[in-house]
């Protein structure tokens, strides 16, 4: 990485240190509970956003206790915390999906030491993950997006997404095939893991978990590099590093979860955890698209706002040309 940015470095774009924009963005959410109050604060709307705009806060007398050097942004700045908010409204739904995402890796490699592998190692399939993010980030970018343009097909970044969720709910159920099966091939059945009764494994080979690797990888190339865009689109030019920050601590919060629920990845009950995943993926993929399909339609729109402010400028400074 020092090497690259050495190499890129006069195509940077360098800001001056201008203090922190995450404190503007605290005032904002003070002025809006206090202004409109906490149960409009998901629902949103433009009465509610409008109310933090120093255009409308002028008009109604100012802000009650503070002086007119309290508010330092500008009616844009709302916006694009409008269009942040909205986005990491999209965010809270990742944890689901990073548990689909490798979350039951345990169980897949206890699985694997229940099937035959001939000499090869259990977690051997892993690598198959990131081979299939190589090749099929170049076969997304310059082949499939490119014909589903041509033939008419907008396949935007919520409907990446929704389809991402819907490939991990395929590997849940690829995944809970192949342990039924396992179940049922097994010398001990129901108790596979810790089986020491003749061959001890079942006959299935371990490459039949190839698809448990395959397709997590290329979700991931739908739904975390989409959301990635996302957040790096939305957010106000100096939130960018937060807002993705917030997509990765739903990693963390995933990882969390699945601590949690751990206790219970045990014969002969390993079948659940990936039905369970699974149907939790079908259902956020439709409450995705109910909640935020109209995304697609408005992110041209929301995309220009603020892009006519000069980037090296002191920021959202509103009262800066009445002074």
């Amino acid at each position: 990485m020092p090497l690259v940015l050495a190499v890129v470095r006069n195509k940077l774009v360098k800001l001056p240190p201008q203090g922190s924009v995450v404190a503007d963005s605290l005032k904002v959410g003070q002025v809006l509970i206090s202004q409109a109050g906490i149960k409009k604060a998901w629902k949103g709307g433009d009465e509610f956003w409008n109310s933090a705009k120093p255009s409308q806060i002028e008009a109604a007398g100012g802000y009650k206790g503070k002086g007119n050097g309290w508010i330092k942004w500008d009616d844009d700045f709302v916006d694009e915390i409008r269009r942040t908010f909205k986005a990491c409204k999209l965010f809270i739904f990742l944890p689901i999906f990073y548990m689909a995402d490798g979350g039951l890796s345990t169980i897949q490699t206890s699985q694997a030491g229940s099937m035959t592998t001939n000499g090869a190692p259990n977690d051997l399939l892993a690598n198959f993950n990131p081979l299939t993010i190589i090749i099929m980030a170049p076969v997304l970018n310059y082949g499939v997006y490119p014909y589903l343009r041509k033939i008419g097909i907008n396949f935007s970044p919520i409907r990446r997404i929704v389809v991402g969720y819907l490939f991990g709910a395929a590997t849940m159920l690829v995944g809970a095939v192949l342990q039924w099966r396992v179940y049922k091939t097994s010398p001990c059945g129901y108790h596979a893991t810790t089986c020491k009764i003749g061959t001890t494994v079942s006959p299935i080979s371990v490459w039949a978990q190839l698809p448990l690797y395959a397709l997590p990888a290329t979700s991931e190339l739908l739904v975390i590099i989409t959301c990635y865009e996302i957040a790096y689109t939305r957010a106000p030019q100096r939130m960018k590093g937060l807002v993705l920050g917030i997509v990765l601590f739903m990693s963390s919060l995933s990882s969390a979860l699945v601590l949690i629920i751990s206790p219970s990845f045990s014969d002969p009950n390993l079948i659940w955890p990936f039905v369970g995943i699974g149907g939790a993926c079908v259902i956020t993929a439709a409450v995705i698209w109910w909640l935020f399909h109209k995304m697609d339609d408005e992110e041209g729109a929301v995309n220009a706002i603020g892009t006519d402010r000069p980037i090296n400028d002191e920021r959202h400074i509103a009262n800066s040309s009445k002074a």
